[in-house]
């Protein structure tokens, strides 16, 4: 029973940090976009698809379908 709260808690904060570094990447892509920091739309595509592996591994699983079937986490 404890393995599970352990790893319970171990996914709450893999998913607290992920939403922190998204909020601070997008932070970053506000200030890019805007001018506030010297920089160009290469930077801006970067970010965004960083973004977009972090959303699609973390929050929308999309490694487990590459997984066998037998696998359960």
């Amino acid at each position: 029973m404890e393995h599970s709260h352990s790893n319970s808690a171990a996914l709450l904060r893999l998913g607290v940090m992920v939403a922190l570094g998204l909020a601070v990447f997008t932070v970053i892509e506000y200030l890019v976009a805007t001018g506030h920091l010297a920089a160009s739309f290469f930077l801006i595509v970067m970010i965004a698809l960083v973004k977009i592996v972090l959303i699609m591994g973390n929050y929308m699983h999309v490694g487990k379908i590459f997984q066998s079937e037998g696998v359960d986490e």
